[in-house]
C-alpha cells in the first residue's frame, strides 16, 4: 500500500468521524430541545390549572368574606388585596431565588448528556 493510498484511506476515516461527530451532536441538541419544550409544555399546563384554582378559590373566598361580612363587594376588595399583597411577595422573592432556580434548571438540562 502506497503512502497516497494510506492518506486516501485515513482522509476517509477522517471524514467519517467528522460526519459521525457532528450527526451525534445533532441527535443530543434536538434531544435537549424536545426535554426543554416538554418542560416549558408542562409549566404552562400546570401554570394555567394552577390560575383556575386560584381564580376559583378567590371567588370562593371572596364570597365567603362578603358573606360573612354582608357586603359582597368587600369580600371581593380583601381577596384582591391578598392578591395584590402576595404578587408584591413574589415579585420580590422572584429576583432573588426563581430567577436564579429557573436558570439553574435550564442548565441542568442542557449539561446533562455531558455527565452521563
Amino acid at each position: 500500500m502506497s503512502v497516497k493510498d494510506k492518506l486516501e484511506d485515513s482522509m476517509e476515516h477522517i471524514e467519517a468521524y467528522v460526519q459521525t461527530r457532528f450527526e451525534l451532536v445533532l441527535l443530543n441538541t434536538s434531544d435537549k430541545i424536545a426535554h426543554l419544550i416538554t418542560d416549558i409544555v408542562l409549566l404552562f399546563i400546570v401554570g394555567i390549572v394552577s390560575l383556575c384554582i386560584a381564580l376559583f378559590v378567590g371567588i370562593g373566598l371572596a364570597w365567603w368574606i362578603g358573606d360573612k361580612l354582608q357586603n359582597m363587594p368587600a369580600g371581593f376588595f380583601i381577596v384582591s388585596g391578598i392578591y395584590i399583597l402576595l404578587g408584591i411577595i413574589l415579585y420580590i422573592v422572584s429576583k432573588k431565588t426563581i430567577k436564579t432556580t429557573f436558570v439553574k434548571q435550564l442548565l441542568n438540562l442542557w449539561n446533562h448528556d455531558r455527565k452521563h
